[in-house]
C-alpha cells in the first residue's frame, strides 16, 4: 500500500495543461512518486508535491515507543518533446522523524534522503540516475507487502531495494511491465593514494505481467551483489472485494564478504533476538515465502500476512500479523495491527548454544496509527 493512494490522487488540475498533458500522464504511469499536488504548471514545467504525516505507536513487552514520521517529497517533469511525450524528470524526498526520548525539543530529529534522481522518460518507459527504488521494492512488494502495519518481512539485497549511485530503467509494454537497475561500486581514496572500490556493486531486475482481465499477476525478479544473489517469484489474485497473494524468496547471502548492517537491506552479520545475537560466516542458503490476503467491506480493508524465513538450516523469522485500515477519506486513514510472533523463547536459531530466542525476541507486537496522505 505503500503509493497506492498516491498513485490515485492526481488532481483534475493535473490534466489540464493542454498538450502537456499527455506527456504528465506519461511521466506519471511512469513514475508513481510524480503523482500528487500540483504546485505550478507553465510553459511546459510541471512542480508537484506528495507525501504523508504518520502518527504510530508500536507496543512490545508492555512499553510502547514512537514509530511516527513524515514524508516530504517535491518532483519536477520538463517537456522536452511534447509530440513524442518526451521529458525530463527529478524528484526529491524526506523523511523526518523524532526521538526525544522524553525531553522536550531534545534535536534528535533525523532527516533520511528516500529519494534522490534525474533522468529522463517517455513513451518507452524512463531511466534516471541516482537513488530509486530497485527491481524487488518497485514491483515486487505489490504481491504480500499490503499491510498498514506489519508484514513485507523478507530480506532485499541493497541494489533490490533502494539504494544510491544507481541508474535505473522502468517501463511498460501492454500487460508486461519490467524493471532493471545497475548500481556502480562507490570510490574512494586509500592510504596510497589509490581510487578502491567498497565492493557494492549489483544488479537487480524484474517483470511482471497482467494475465488479461483475469485477476491475476505474476512476477519474478533476479538480484546479485557483494557475493549475494536472490531470486523471487510473486503471484497474485482479486476476485471481486478479496485479493490474495504470495511470494517467494530464495539464493545465498554471502556473510563472509560483509560486515555491514545494511549489506542485506537491514540483514546484518549478527541478527539480534533480544539479548542474543546470531552470528553467520561464508556462504549460507536463504528461503523465505509470504502468503497475504486482504479483503474490502465498505471503507474498511482487512489484511493480513503470513511469513516463514529460513537461513542456513534455521528458522530466522517466523510470525503471522493482521490489521484493519478504516478509510475515513482518499487522504485519511486510521489502522490496528497486532504481529504474532510464531518464534518461541528457547528456539534454536544458530549453531552456538547461545544463539536462541530471547524472551524478548520472542514478543509479540501491536500497532496503532492515524496517516494522513497529501
Amino acid at each position: 500500500m505503500k503509493k497506492t493512494l498516491i498513485a490515485l490522487a492526481v488532481s483534475a488540475a493535473t490534466l489540464a495543461f493542454g498538450a502537456n498533458a499527455d506527456t504528465l500522464a506519461t511521466a506519471q504511469a511512469n513514475d508513481a512518486n510524480l503523482s500528487g499536488t500540483t504546485l505550478y504548471s507553465a510553459n511546459g514545467n510541471t512542480i508537484i508535491m506528495n507525501g504523508r504525516i504518520e502518527g504510530v505507536a508500536k507496543e512490545q513487552g508492555g512499553k510502547v515507543t514512537s514509530d511516527s514520521d513524515a514524508r516530504i517529497g517535491f518532483g519536477g517533469v520538463s517537456v522536452i518533446n511534447a509530440k513524442n511525450n518526451l521529458y525530463g524528470v527529478g524528484y526529491y524526498q524526506a523523511q523526518l522523524t523524532t526521538a526525544d526520548n522524553g525531553s522536550t525539543d531534545s534535536g534528535s530529529t533525523t532527516i533520511t534522503n528516500r529519494y534522490l534522481y534525474a533522468g529522463v522518460g517517455g513513451n518507452f518507459g524512463q531511466v534516471v540516475y541516482g537513488k530509486d527504488d530497485g527491481a524487488f521494492e518497485t514491483f515486487m512488494d505489490g504481491y504480500t507487502d499490503i499491510m498498514s502495519t506489519f508484514g513485507d518481512n523478507y530480506r532485499m539485497l541493497n541494489v533490490a531495494d533502494r539504494s544510491d549511485n544507481t541508474v535505473t530503467y522502468q517501463g511498460s509494454y501492454g500487460n508486461f511491465s519490467a524493471i532493471a537497475n545497475y548500481r556502480f561500486a562507490d570510490g574512494s581514496t586509500n592510504t596510497n593514494g589509490d581510487v578502491v572500490s567498497n565492493g557494492q556493486r549489483g544488479t537487480s531486475a524484474a517483470v511482471n505481467y497482467v494475465i488479461g482481465d483475469t485477476g491475476a499477476t505474476i512476477g519474478t525478479g533476479y538480484s546479485n551483489q557483494n557475493g549475494s544473489h536472490l531470486y523471487m517469484t510473486g503471484v497474485g489474485y482479486t476476485i471481486s472485494n478479496f485479493y490474495v497473494g504470495a511470494t517467494y524468496n530464495t539464493g545465498k547471502l554471502n556473510f563472509g564478504n560483509t560486515t555491514s548492517r545494511s549489506a542485506f537491506g537491514g540483514y546484518k552479520t549478527s541478527e539480534n533476538f533480544g539479548a542474543n545475537t546470531l552470528s553467520f560466516t561464508n556462504e549460507q542458503d536463504y528461503r523465505e515465502y509470504e502468503l497475504a490476503a486482504s479483503y474490502t467491506l465498505g471503507k474498511t480493508l482487512f489484511t493480513t500476512n503470513y511469513s516463514n524465513e529460513k537461513t542456513g538450516d534455521f528458522t530466522t523469522g517466523k510470525a503471522l500479523a493482521i490489521d484493519a485500515t478504516y478509510f475515513f477519506t482518499p487522504n485519511f486513514r486510521s489502522y490496528i495491527g497486532y504481529n504474532f510472533n510464531l518464534l518461541s523463547q528457547g528456539d534454536s536459531i544458530g549453531t552456538s548454544s547461545t544463539d536462541v530466542v530471547t524472551k524478548a525476541g520472542a514478543e509479540d507486537q501491536a500497532m496503532v496509527g492515524m496517516r494522513y496522505d497529501f
